[in-house]
C-alpha cells in the first residue's frame, strides 16, 4: 500500500506533536501516545522513510514491538484493523507515479500517439570519444575487433548503432567511463548514452555498464526512435545486446535497462503504434524465486502485471529454458540476417529513418 510520507509527517507533528531530530532527516520523536502522554520523556522515535514507530520505555503492553502505520492508527484511536486501513487510505495515500500516468492518459484514444510535454533532457558523449569505426588508437580497434568476433555483430549492425570509444587519455571529470564503448540512446527527444565495458567479469569498482547521472535511462529504451512508425509486436529485453540480436532479425526490440519499467517508459510503449509487448528476460527473471519473507516472486510477470494495469495494447511473456535471449536468438536464427539481406538492405533503410529523426 502507497503511504504519501509528507501527509503521515503532517499527521504526526499536529496529532502527536512530534519534532524532527536535528541530526537524521527522516527521523522525529515525541512522547509515547500510549505509555507516557504525560511526562516529557520524549521516547518514541518515528521513522518516516521505513514508516516504523518504536518506544523505547514499553511501560504499556501496547508498546512491547514496534508499530507500523495501521497498528499505530488502530491503537491510537481504538478502531478495527480494517477502519485503520479506510483511515490511512483517505488520510495518508497520495498517487503514486503510475496513478498518475493512469489519470492522465484516462481521456485518451487507445492508439492515439501521446504528446509528452515534459522538458527533454540530453547527455551529449565525451567528445574526446572517437568513432569506432574510424578508429585509430589500439584499443579502440580492439573494442570493434570485440563487437564483431566476441558479440557477432555484423559490421552493417555496428554501423548502424553508430557506438563510439572512450580512450585514457580524457578529462578528469570522464574518469570513471575510460576505457568502454559508448552507445548512443535516444527517445522521444530524450538523448542518453550507456557506456559498456569489454570485460568478462563485473565488480563494484569496475560494473559491466555505467550510464549518465540522473534519472535519464529511465525515460528512455534503446532503439526506441527505430520502431515509431511500426505496429509489429514489442520485444522488451533487460540487457542492450539483447535488443540489437533481435533487431538483426527483424524484431521490434527494444531495451529497459534491468527488469523494471517506470512510468515513463510506459508513456513512450503508449506511444507506438503496436498491439502487443512481449517481456523476453533472461531465464533467471522468469523462474520463481523465494524472498527473505517466504514470498514467492517472479520479476518478469511482475513487470508484465504492471504493463497491463497501464499499458493500452496486450501484454505477454516469453520464456527461456536455458541460454539468454542473445544466445538462443544466435543459436536458432543463425541464417536469419543472410535473410533479411536478400530481400532488402534493412539496416540501411533504419539509418536513414534515424537520420530524418533527428
Amino acid at each position: 500500500m502507497y503511504i504519501e510520507s509528507k501527509a503521515f509527517i503532517d499527521w504526526i507533528v499536529k496529532e502527536l506533536k512530534a519534532k524532527k531530530l536535528p541530526n537524521k532527516d527522516d527521523e522525529y520523536i515525541c512522547n509515547c501516545p500510549f505509555c507516557d502522554a504525560k511526562e516529557n520523556h520524549w521516547d518514541y522515535t518515528i521513522n518516516t522513510k521505513k514508516m516504523i514507530m518504536n518506544c523505547w520505555r514499553g511501560f504499556d503492553p501496547r508498546c512491547e514491538s514496534g508499530h507500523t502505520i495501521p497498528t499505530l492508527i488502530t491503537l491510537y484511536y481504538d478502531i478495527p484493523f480494517k477502519q485503520a486501513i479506510d483511515f490511512i487510505k483517505k488520510n495518508f495515500r497520495g498517487e503514486d507515479s503510475l496513478q498518475r500516468v493512469k489519470k492522465r492518459l484516462k481521456n485518451i484514444d487507445e492508439r492515439r500517439i501521446l504528446e509528452i510535454t515534459e522538458e527533454k533532457v540530453v547527455w551529449s558523449m565525451p567528445y574526446e570519444s572517437e568513432s569506432i569505426l574510424d578508429a585509430q588508437s589500439k584499443k579502440a580497434q580492439k573494442a570493434l575487433r570485440w563487437l564483431l568476433d566476441v558479440r557477432k555483430i555484423p559490421l552493417e549492425v555496428v554501423e548502424a548503432l553508430e557506438p563510439r570509444y572512450l580512450g585514457s587519455d580524457t578529462h578528469k571529470k570522464w574518469e570513471r567511463y575510460r576505457n568502454r564503448i559508448f552507445f548512443p540512446v535516444s527517445s522521444n527527444g530524450n538523448k542518453a548514452w550507456l557506456a559498456y565495458s569489454t570485460r568478462k567479469k563485473s565488480t563494484k569498482k569496475n560494473p559491466k555498464t555505467m550510464n549518465p547521472p540522473g534519472h535519464i535511462l529511465a525515460c528512455t529504451f534503446y532503439l526506441y526512435d527505430w520502431y515509431v512508425t511500426s505496429d509489429e509486436p514489442i520485444l522488451l529485453h533487460e540487457g542492450l545486446f539483447d535488443a540489437v540480436r533481435f533487431f538483426m532479425f527483424g524484431f521490434n526490440s527494444l531495451a529497459g535497462w534491468g527488469t523494471t519499467v517506470s512510468s515513463e517508459q510506459i508513456e513512450l510503449l503508449n506511444a507506438l503504434p503496436a498491439k502487443e509487448v512481449v517481456v523476453c528476460y533472461d531465464p533467471d527473471a522468469t523462474k520463481l524465486k523465494q524472498d527473505k519473507k517466504g514470498k514467492w516472486t517472479c520479476r518478469a510477470y511482475k513487470v508484465a502485471e504492471n504493463l497491463r494495469n497501464y499499458y493500452f495494447g496486450d501484454v505477454s511473456v516469453m520464456k527461456l529454458t536455458r541460454d539468454d535471449p542473445d544466445r538462443t536468438a544466435f543459436k536458432e536464427a543463425k541464417t536469419a540476417y543472410e535473410n533479411r539481406m536478400r530481400f532488402g538492405d534493412r539496416f540501411w533503410r533504419l539509418r536513414r529513418l534515424k537520420e530524418n529523426l533527428r
